[in-house]
C-alpha cells in the first residue's frame, strides 16, 4: 500500500516537473507585468512604450496560456494513461494472487501430477503466463519512460521560447531607452 503512494502519478517525477516548470512560467509572466507597471510610470512618450509593451505582454500573455492549456492537456493525458497503468498492474497483481493460490493447491497434489502428463502442459502453461506478465511489465515501463521523456523536451522547448521573449523584451527596453536618451528631455 505504500509502495503504491510512492508510485501514484502525482508523486512522477514527471508530474513534479511539470508542477514546477508551471510555476516558473507564472513568475515569469508576473516579472514582465512588473516591467509593464514600471514602463508605465517612466517620462517617456507613454503611448509608444505603452503600445510596443502591451504588445510584446499581450504575445507572452497568450503563448503563456497555450503552454499552460498544452501542459495540462498532456498532464491530463499522462494522469489517465497512468491510471489506465495500474489498472492493469492491479489486474497483473491479482492474478499473480490467484496464481499464487493455485500454485499452493498445487503443491498438495504435486505427487499426483508427477505420475501424468498433464505436468508438462500445465507448467509450461504456467511460464507463458509469466512470460506474458514479463512483457506487459516492460512495456508498461517503457510508456512511463517515453511519457517522462516528453515532458522534460516539451519543459526544454518552453523555456527556450521565454528566453528567447524575454531577451526581445530585453532589446525593446533598451532600444527605447536609447531613443530616449537621443531625445534630451528634460
Amino acid at each position: 500500500m505504500e509502495n503504491r503512494r510512492e508510485n501514484h502519478p502525482e508523486n512522477s517525477p514527471a508530474i513534479l516537473e511539470l508542477t514546477e516548470g508551471m510555476v516558473m512560467l507564472e513568475v515569469r509572466v508576473k516579472n514582465l507585468e512588473a516591467l509593464r507597471s514600471e514602463s508605465k510610470q517612466s517620462s517617456a512618450p507613454q503611448s509608444m512604450r505603452k503600445s510596443q509593451n502591451d504588445k510584446a505582454l499581450g504575445s507572452i500573455k497568450e503563448e503563456f496560456k497555450q503552454a499552460k492549456l498544452t501542459q495540462e492537456r498532456r498532464s491530463d493525458a499522462m494522469e489517465t494513461c497512468l491510471q489506465r497503468l495500474e489498472k492493469e498492474i492491479d489486474s497483473v497483481k491479482s492474478k499473480i494472487e490467484v496464481f499464487e493460490k493455485k500454485r499452493k493447491n498445487t503443491e498438495s497434489i504435486v505427487d499426483l501430477l508427477q505420475k501424468s502428463e498433464l505436468k508438462d502442459k500445465i507448467l509450461g502453461e504456467m511460464n507463458d503466463r509469466l512470460d506474458s506478465m514479463d512483457k506487459r511489465f516492460d512495456s508498461i515501463d517503457e510508456r512511463l519512460d517515453s511519457m517522462d521523456e516528453m515532458i522534460i523536451k516539451g519543459f526544454d522547448s518552453m523555456n527556450k521560447r521565454f528566453t528567447s521573449l524575454e531577451n526581445g523584451l530585453a532589446d525593446i527596453g533598451k532600444k527605447i531607452d536609447n531613443y530616449l536618451v537621443g531625445l534630451n528631455l528634460p
